[in-house]
């Protein structure tokens, strides 16, 4: 991603220099008045215009993008505080209620995550996690308290995994990013039209003028969606929680640890 960020940077470098160059070479002031403070005025009023764009836009992109990264290690750590909860039930359901919380998490990880790239859902997931509440509702021979930890855990696992699912669908107002890839376009040429400067400095000005416009539109389409940008979030916090199944499975319920050779 930082390479293709700077490509993108010197590749709207290249343009915009050589776009002043061609501007002076072919059209120079022949049809442009002197450069007045009201002409100083437009091109900053159209400059500040998209600084204050590109600042909400980048805002709220990074604040959806940090809720997402938030919701799914909730999620995620729901699913390992279902999967201690199961830990105080039955054997045989409790082996059941483990299975199908690493299954769920598997199937996210693995197979739910690259859907989402497309606002989409796996339905193995949904039915796995249905499948666990009613198990879970339906065993005996359990204690309230065990009860209501794994439901409690489960009501989690659901509510944030349908915030996880409905910010697979989200991204930045067609509208306003319409309106800044305009902007964006647009400036270089405003600029010129109002009287830009000659000279070799002119050129290279316009040229990082150009660069700095493009990279903040590249940069808010890596920040668009939580899923799909290049700016993304992974399905690590699943895949961790599988991992700290793994651990839990290594230490049953009652076990301890064992003594040192020699001790006692």
């Amino acid at each position: 991603m930082y390479l293709q960020g700077a490509l993108v940077w010197f590749g709207a470098f290249g343009f915009g220099s050589a776009l002043a160059r061609l501007w002076q070479r072919y059209v120079g002031r022949r049809w442009i008045g002197d450069t007045t403070p009201v002409v100083g005025a437009a091109c900053g009023a159209v400059a500040s215009l998209y600084v204050l764009t590109i600042a909400f836009l980048i805002v709220s992109t990074s604040n959806s993008l940090g809720t997402a990264r938030s919701g799914a290690g909730a999620e995620a750590g729901a699913v390992r505080d279902a999967y201690l909860a199961a830990r105080q039930f039955p054997a045989a359901d409790a082996a059941a209620l483990q299975r199908g919380l690493r299954e769920y998490a598997r199937t996210v990880a693995e197979t739910e995550w690259p859907l989402m790239e497309r606002g989409r859902a796996a339905p193995a997931a949904w039915e796995q996690l249905d499948g666990l509440s009613g198990r879970a509702a339906s065993c005996e021979g359990v204690t309230a308290a065990a009860r209501s930890d794994l439901h409690g855990a489960l009501q989690e696992l659901y509510v944030q995994r349908r915030a996880r699912l409905a910010a697979a669908g989200d991204g930045m107002s067609p509208v306003l990013l319409g309106f800044l890839v305009t902007s964006a376009c647009v400036a270089p040429f405003f600029f010129l039209l109002m009287g830009w400067p000659t000279g070799a400095r002119a050129v290279a000005g316009l040229g990082v003028v150009t660069a700095m416009f493009v990279i903040g539109v590249w940069l808010v389409l890596q920040l668009n969606h939580p899923y799909a940008s290049g700016i993304r979030v992974p399905p690590t916090a699943f895949r961790e929680a599988l991992v700290r199944m793994d651990q839990l499975d290594a230490h049953p319920v009652g076990a301890s640890p064992a003594a040192p050779a020699g001790a006692g």
